[in-house]
């Protein structure tokens, strides 16, 4: 799960950064843990995926948890790696967003 973070938090924040007008903002990000809810749905709703950890910008440091609904499909069991990567790559794309969004 650690690689599938290097691979996709990187771009995904350098978009968020973009997007807000901020290309080129030096951000350093620490991810402390990565949380996928059950692969089954429950009856309260979708499961919540938890992506936390530490922003620093300039120096500056603060701790960010994003989170992401996490909605089984019959076909995630069969290919539960793909599917786990998909959460993951939804969770990276999240934080970035918070990452972008607080400075």
């Amino acid at each position: 799960m650690a690689g599938w973070v290097a691979q996709t938090l990187p771009a995904m924040t350098a978009e968020a950064l973009a997007a807000a007008g901020r290309s080129g903002t030096a951000v350093s990000l620490r991810i402390n843990y990565v949380i996928l809810g059950p692969n089954q749905g429950g009856e309260c709703g979708p499961a919540r995926d938890q992506m936390v950890g530490v922003v620093t910008v300039g120096g500056a440091e603060w701790p960010l948890r994003a989170s992401t609904p996490y909605y089984p499909s019959p076909s995630d069991n069969a290919m539960i790696e793909k599917s786990n990567y998909d959460r993951v790559r939804q969770l990276s794309q999240a934080f970035a967003f918070w990452v972008a969004r607080g400075m």
